[in-house]
């Protein structure tokens, strides 16, 4: 697939910036310093509806700050959600990090659904550690 724009990006707090989501720098990124907590959301916007295959999210140079238990869904309108993945991501976390420990990239299938909006949403709580996302990608068929 190629490659969207994001034009903006909120968590449970409020707006994100894109620009350090999106600069391909995995020194950069969302960050939230407290432990992980099930519910913990990142929702991005493409700005239209397009036909989504995937989405990337890199862990920069921090493999041990992936989400330890993550879903994935997809809205058209921001209201109502379509799961495209749940499940455990440790071990795509680990390969991740074989493959390239300084950009650690994760990728996931969206089932090829047409999308505006994705929202990441931890599942599991983390007593020490908490989630990184330096850089994300959503890619259209």
């Amino acid at each position: 697939g190629h490659p969207l724009p994001i034009v903006a990006a909120a968590d449970d707090r409020g707006s994100v910036d894109v620009a350090t989501l999106t600069d391909n720098n995995p020194e950069t990124g969302w960050f939230r310093p407290e432990p992980q907590f099930k519910g913990e959301t990142l929702r991005l916007d493409v700005g239209r509806s397009a036909l989504l295959s995937t989405v990337v999210v890199s862990l920069g140079g921090s493999g041990a700050l992936y989400p330890r238990t993550l879903s994935i869904s997809t809205s058209v309108d921001g209201s109502n959600w379509t799961m495209a993945f749940t499940g455990k991501t440790g071990g795509r976390a680990f390969r991740a990090v074989l493959e390239n420990s300084r950009d650690a990239r994760m990728e996931f299938a969206l089932g090829s659904t047409v999308a505006r909006f994705i929202r990441l949403q931890l599942e599991q709580a983390d007593e020490k550690y908490p989630w990184i996302v330096t850089d994300v990608v959503v890619k259209a068929e």
